[in-house]
């Protein structure tokens, strides 16, 4: 609680800020000409940061987790002269039991600051639950969340938070998907997008995925929806918009271009006659959802941007300046000869994706989540999980033959993971996260989804050493989860950072 103190006793509020939960505040007597050192004495996680003190009079603590925790807090004037130091503790309940939809398997020997940024808190039930942006150190646990706390009332309760890392700052689709907001560690939030405000016409939703380019701008797949609508319908309606890319300056928030895939890939693909992959246990009933585009990626190299579409089953490049289709890795059975002519041509031993995620692309190397997704056999029965597990792609490209090289896959783990999943690679690992297993009330995988009611969803999240099954870590979370990614803490709390 906050109460009245001194420079020998300072007061310290802890856990009011409803958006930021694990966000401590240390109110000190001094001026913002003061600086302040924290050290967290966790010694699994030894973050060492300076930050001045706010107009407010506070000194922002992050890096904790939830229970009891112990840090310092050094005070310096303007000429660097200590004028008090503080050994602290505070203890943070976790009263919405965000730590514990996470099980914790395999510990890593120490923790090097990157750590995994999740997102969840939705159950296949499909009851809007509080979803959470979080930051998961290499040991498990929680050390930053961003909440969600407005009501459910526009469009899908199917939402999830996302995150894009740009510098200090994290982007997160916020209200629904319907913003975009720039917040650092330490709790300063801004609004980037307002698909309320963006157009005359409709409001725009951002979903599954969005990236930044080197033009200062965001690529967003986003859903219009019509002005007012704020009713929660029964059942999802068709799908058929999500094949929309708005282009967003950050600086100013306003929508520079779209691009309507239809007008793209409307002579590759059959528009009305919807998924081309119709034989998996993906949807509960069947909806014309041509092309579910499920992650965008910017490449500054070739200047592309890079999609994935779930139901075409198809990884593709268009060119940034001009929109226009560049490349399609995808399974070109079925298709005339004409519409062929821009799919890359690939090893006649590469069994083609299925419903794949998180696509990736840096230079002529393209990398994405395969989820294998499950295939009927000639008898109607749907092939075993555990024959076909989710794995990494990676590709080599060579976009003047219209060829690719090679192609290497990667499956550490044999998991079947239905929908979403992703992966990220830094300094020689690799985070892998499976991120929709169900699993029946015997442990064992559910085949068909529409026959899952009493099932449980899981995610299992996994780092490896690049190149090898050597596992460093192994945690999994209940429910849904989506993208891991990499967080360097010490770019997050500014230049001036140290470890014990």
């Amino acid at each position: 609680l906050r109460q009245a103190g001194s420079l020998s006793s300072p007061y310290v509020e802890v856990g009011e800020d409803e958006v930021f939960p694990l966000l401590v505040r240390v109110w000190v007597n001094v001026d913002a000409s003061h600086t302040a050192r924290v050290t967290n004495r966790d010694a699994r996680f030894p973050l060492v940061y300076e930050r001045a003190v706010s107009a407010e009079g506070f000194v922002p603590v992050v890096g904790l987790t939830f229970g009891d925790n112990s840090f310092d807090v050094e005070l310096r004037d303007r000429e660097g002269k200590e004028v008090a130091r503080h050994a602290l503790r505070a203890m943070i309940e976790d009263d919405d039991a965000i730590q514990s939809w996470i099980e914790v398997r395999k510990k890593p020997v120490r923790n090097d600051f990157l750590s995994t940024t999740l997102s969840w808190g939705i159950t296949y039930s499909r009851v809007p639950e509080k979803k959470y942006f979080s930051v998961v150190d290499d040991f498990g646990s929680v050390r930053w969340v961003y909440r969600w706390v407005g009501p459910p009332h526009r469009g899908r309760p199917g939402y999830i938070m996302l995150g894009e890392i740009l510098g200090e700052r994290i982007l997160i689709n916020d209200d629904e998907g319907i913003k975009i907001v720039s917040v650092d560690v330490f709790g300063d939030r801004k609004v980037v997008f307002d698909g309320e405000s963006s157009s005359k016409q409709h409001d725009y939703k951002v979903h599954h995925d969005f990236t930044t380019t080197d033009k200062g701008t965001l690529l967003l797949l986003a859903d219009p929806i019509e002005k007012g609508d704020v009713a929660l319908p029964k059942q999802p309606k068709i799908f058929s918009e999500e094949d929309t890319i708005l282009e967003v300056d950050i600086e100013s928030g306003k929508v520079m271009r779209k691009i309507d895939l239809k007008d793209v890939l409307g002579n590759v693909f059959d528009v009305e006659a919807g998924p081309k992959i119709d034989d998996f246990a993906l949807m509960p009933q069947k909806k014309p959802d041509w092309l579910h585009l499920n992650s965008i990626d910017y490449d500054p190299e070739s200047k592309s941007i890079v999609l994935s579409a779930r139901s075409q089953s198809a990884v593709f490049a268009l060119d940034y300046e001009t929109a226009e289709l560049t490349w399609m890795f995808a399974d070109p059975e079925g298709l005339t000869e004409e519409q062929q002519a821009l799919f890359l041509k690939v090893p006649d031993d590469y069994v083609f994706h299925k419903g794949q995620h998180d696509a990736q692309m840096q230079g002529n190397r393209l990398r994405f989540f395969d989820n294998a997704v499950l295939v009927k056999n000639d008898d109607g029965s749907y092939t075993d999980p555990e024959d076909v597990p989710s794995r990494i792609v990676e590709a080599r490209l060579d976009l003047a033959n219209n060829r690719i090289v090679s192609v290497e896959t990667y499956a550490p783990k044999n998991f079947f993971s239905k929908f979403t999943g992703g992966f990220d690679v830094r300094d020689g690992k690799v985070l892998v996260c499976y991120c929709y297993i169900l699993k029946d009330a015997f442990g064992g995988y559910d085949r068909d989804l529409r026959n899952s009611k009493d099932s449980k969803v899981i995610a299992e999240i996994l780092e490896f050493e690049e190149g090898s099954n050597q596992e460093r870590m192994n945690f999994s979370v209940k429910g849904i989860s989506y993208r891991p990614r990499y967080f360097d803490w010490k770019t997050m709390v500014g230049a001036k950072v140290g470890a014990k």
